[in-house]
């Protein structure tokens, strides 16, 4: 039961009022005035954060790349030039900060509260369905904008992308099997209808990481039932997959881009960006890089691409505080595996290789999700504690 509402629970109600702009209310004053709100309860909640002692390494990995971004987007206020994009859209210079806390304060935040206990599996189930709620009503909302601007009965949704990072939270639901394959069966709908490929690869590998963790966590008199969800889920996949293909032009004109290596010039792009990096020969650029939002400034558009992003904009200095970032990540859930639930430990992984695989060709560690910063909060929490875990209700 919830006792008591906390900071994490009104952090999280802020989070949804603000992602539900243009459908309870019309973006303007009061989502900035949300923002605000947010940004302000981050911050200080990160300070409290940092002036007690922890010994967590995910934060330490953290708390470099908040100061190089607050570096960046602090002199990209000051002192920088408009970033117009192809399409002639003026990025104010602002965003780039706001982003970059955005992703990572969340972090700081959720394990400021994990630490102080109020943040636990019952909390967390709530959560999920606030969070599934919205992303749903995220979705709509894209479906309603790109039919409007360019009329198409379907289009790709660019928020499939939130789907899959709802995958680790199932863990919190380890007592509740079937609600366990709904979650799943939900999330992977949103996420194929979407029909963005990245999330589909993406997606699919945590299901599978899930569903594996599901067997290898469960009780002997259990299997049975899990085997038969298993079944039922596969059923539902292929009847999913088999209705796209035979109904949907665009679901089968992107796997058949798929096949013939089309990448939605991604390539291109990239291309563009490595030899801006290789034919650097300014040393200061090649360490330093070329200031926040610099790919705009340049090619007219993000790199969609982590590394390079961030090759060009905060240059090797950069890239290697992003590289600790997750090899932190990628290390502290590895130690795990003795010690974290077995559910719990394979969702630690899978939000791991989820925020990791979507580097190479998304924007990830200026793009995390609230639940993203979530999970990595909670589990940098109960990961940077010495005694053996034991968590109730997990």
């Amino acid at each position: 039961m919830i006792k008591k509402i906390n900071g994490s629970d009104i952090y999280v109600f802020l989070w949804m009022i603000y992602m539900l702009q243009d459908i309870l209310y019309s973006s303007g004053i009061i989502n900035r005035i949300i923002q605000l709100i947010m940004m302000v309860w981050l911050v200080v909640v990160t300070a409290k954060c940092l002036t007690n002692r922890n010994n967590s390494p995910i934060l330490r990995s953290t708390i470099f790349l908040v100061l190089m971004y607050c570096v960046y987007g602090v002199w990209d206020i000051i002192f920088g030039s408009a970033a117009i994009t192809s399409s002639g859209t003026a990025i104010s210079n602002y965003i780039y900060l706001q982003n970059s806390l955005n992703s990572l304060l969340p972090i700081f935040l959720f394990y400021y509260y994990t630490k102080k206990g109020k943040i636990d599996s019952n909390r967390m189930r709530i959560y999920v369905l606030v969070i599934l709620a919205t992303c749903i009503s995220c979705y709509y909302r894209y479906e309603s904008y790109a039919m409007s601007k360019w009329g198409n009965s379907e289009n790709v949704n660019n928020m499939s992308y939130m789907f899959i990072s709802v995958i680790p939270l199932l863990f919190v639901y380890n007592k509740r099997i079937v609600l366990q394959f709904l979650f799943l069966c939900l999330i992977m709908f949103y996420t194929f209808i979407g029909m963005k490929r990245g999330a589909i690869a993406i997606g699919f590998v945590a299901m599978m990481i899930m569903m594996y963790s599901i067997v290898k966590g469960s009780r002997p008199q259990k299997r049975v039932v899990i085997i038969l969800g298993i079944v039922l889920f596969i059923i539902y996949m292929f009847i999913l997959v088999t209705t796209l293909v035979n109904n949907s032009d665009l679901f089968v004109s992107r796997i058949e881009q798929t096949i013939s290596g089309d990448s939605s010039d991604r390539d291109t792009l990239y291309g563009k960006f490595w030899n801006i990096i290789a034919e650097e020969t300014n040393p200061i650029y090649f360490i330093f890089g070329h200031g926040a939002n610099s790919t705009v400034r340049i090619e007219g558009a993000y790199a969609h691409q982590d590394w390079l992003e961030t090759l060009v904009n905060n240059g090797l200095l950069g890239t290697i505080l992003l590289f600790n970032f997750y090899f932190t990540l990628c290390i502290t859930a590895l130690k795990q595996r003795k010690r974290f639930p077995v559910i719990m430990y394979y969702s630690f992984l899978s939000i791991t290789f989820i925020l990791l695989s979507k580097t190479m060709f998304s924007m990830s560690i200026q793009g995390m999700y609230m639940y993203e910063g979530l999970l990595i909060g909670y589990f940098a929490y109960h990961s940077s504690r010495h005694n053996d875990l034991l968590i109730k209700n997990v």
